[in-house]
């Protein structure tokens, strides 16, 4: 059966229940890991700037660019 012949995808009202239950559960699990300090919090603009200063060692000069910024 090809993705275009099947059913369209419907939440069930039970379905919808059991996926908002496992999101609370995840939720309450990363909590739990980032008050017990099993993780650590990163900040997102200090971690993109090491990725981006990681992916400039093994880009090509230019590779990236924005078109029209050369």
């Amino acid at each position: 059966m090809a993705l275009t012949d099947a059913p369209p995808l419907t939440f069930q009202p039970d379905t919808q229940t059991e996926v908002d239950a496992a999101w609370r559960a995840e939720f309450r699990r990363r909590i739990d890991d980032a008050e017990s300090g099993r993780v650590q919090w990163l900040d997102a603009d200090e971690m993109d700037a090491e990725l981006l200063a990681e992916a400039a060692e093994w880009m090509q000069p230019g590779e990236f660019e924005a078109e029209g910024s050369s």
